[in-house]
């Protein structure tokens, strides 16, 4: 097993893959708030901050024992993103949290606890009450 790991690594390298090798490699971090994610590919442009307008596209599935259930939202399927002002309460915490430190170019997966979601209202038909949500970022740009 660690041969295969050495090869790899190695070939990730030498196709100048190493940082996105990296990225693989490295356990889900948790914010403040407690909910995970793990970066899937790190971004190369300007850093998403506190008070900055961030564009993003997300798509989010309902989470069925940590694997994508039934998709919920994607900006990418309508062909259009989303932007917000980084740090307001216009969207989830866990949107605001998971997308801050991002760089512009990057993707990065949330796993997404009810309480930090929609919580107990849920939203619609389209998120029950108490769902924990799986949550797929791309920041395409910062302002």
């Amino acid at each position: 097993m660690k041969k295969r790991l050495i090869l790899i690594g190695v070939c990730a390298f030498l196709l100048n893959f190493s940082t996105v090798f990296s990225a693989v490699l490295q356990p889900m971090a948790a914010p403040e708030s407690g909910f995970e994610y793990e970066d899937l590919l790190p971004g190369y442009g300007a850093t998403a901050q506190i008070g900055k307008v961030v564009v993003i596209h997300v798509t989010g599935w309902l989470d069925q024992k940590g694997k994508k259930g039934i998709k919920f939202i994607s900006t990418l399927d309508r062909g259009k993103p989303m932007s917000f002002r980084l740090g307001t309460e216009y969207v989830m915490k866990a949107l605001n949290e998971g997308v801050r430190g991002m760089k512009v170019g990057g993707k990065r997966r949330l796993m997404v606890p009810a309480n930090l979601g929609y919580g107990a209202i849920g939203t619609g038909n389209v998120v029950p009450p108490n769902a924990d949500l799986i949550l797929e970022v791309e920041l395409i740009d910062v302002d």
